[in-house]
């Protein structure tokens, strides 16, 4: 596949060598509302064009990913997020077996299915 993509993109360089070698004639340049005109050479016109092609599909693509970076961003604090509360969690269990290991009081670690049995009368 990196193969095929500097093929391609030799070609793309080479053919716009030949396109601003063989074009180098200047062309007077307009704008109408503007009092001026600029004399470019002609290749500049088809390269110029190729430019803003180029950089205003960067930049449309850039706008497409905004959503995505943005989830991406908020994945990110959630899971660091989850990731201190598993830090907390651990700890606590640790400190709860060093206490059970010392002959402390050991304080029951029930899951969340425990209180909902109870209270629905499930002796």
């Amino acid at each position: 596949m990196k193969l095929l993509y500097w093929v391609f993109a030799a070609t793309l360089v080479v053919a716009a060598v030949l396109f601003a070698v063989s074009n180098r004639q200047l062309v007077e340049f307009g704008y109408w509302p503007l009092p001026y005109t600029v004399e470019v050479p002609a290749f500049g016109f088809g390269l110029g064009a190729f430019g803003i092609g180029f950089l205003s599909g960067g930049f449309l693509v850039w706008l497409r990913g905004i959503g995505t970076r943005a989830r991406a961003r908020a994945n990110a604090r959630r899971a660091d997020r989850l990731q201190r509360q598993v830090d907390t969690l651990q700890e606590q269990r640790r400190d709860a077996d060093a206490r059970t290991e010392k002959g402390g009081a050991v304080i029951a670690i029930s899951d969340a299915a425990q209180p909902l049995k109870k209270s629905a009368g499930a002796h």
